[in-house]
């Protein structure tokens, strides 16, 4: 009779292990300015999102009284991961396919865009609009209402 022994104690002694539920905590901290948008939820942001908004500020600067300037809002964003797509009539093994666009995933509680100097109600617009014609999960924070 031949008893087989596994080493049980090795699982802890890994050198690599996968985090697939670790969950990081991000302590928020303003960098340039008082306010700012974050996302609640892990999601895929396209530049086609970001030129969205770029018209959405374009158009609010234009309104009377407001102080709003392309210099008081700050992006933190890359796009680090590339999406390519493959004709249909493509036949397997002939490469991975043209680029296609260009994503940044951004995970929970990460700070998309940080404003100087701009009123609360005002801010509470841009992200509604912008929430409204992408469904992306954002919401705003400022000094004042942490």
């Amino acid at each position: 009779m031949v008893f087989l022994r596994f080493n049980i104690g090795n699982k802890k002694n890994q050198i690599h292990f996968k985090k697939r539920n670790f969950k990081k905590y991000n302590k928020l901290t303003f960098i340039f300015g008082n306010s700012c948008i974050i996302v609640y939820k892990t999601c895929r942001f396209e530049l086609n999102y970001f030129l969205i908004f770029k018209k959405i500020f374009k158009n609010l600067s234009k309104l009377k009284n407001s102080k709003i300037s392309f210099k008081n809002y700050w992006i933190f964003l890359r796009f680090n991961y590339l999406i390519t797509k493959k004709s249909k009539n493509s036949r397997m093994g002939k490469g991975k396919g043209s680029i296609f666009k260009w994503v940044s995933i951004l995970h929970k509680n990460y700070k998309l865009i940080e404003f100087k100097n701009i009123n609360y109600n005002r801010l509470n617009l841009i992200s509604k609009l912008w929430s409204k014609k992408l469904s992306l999960p954002i919401y705003t924070i400022s000094k004042l209402n942490r």
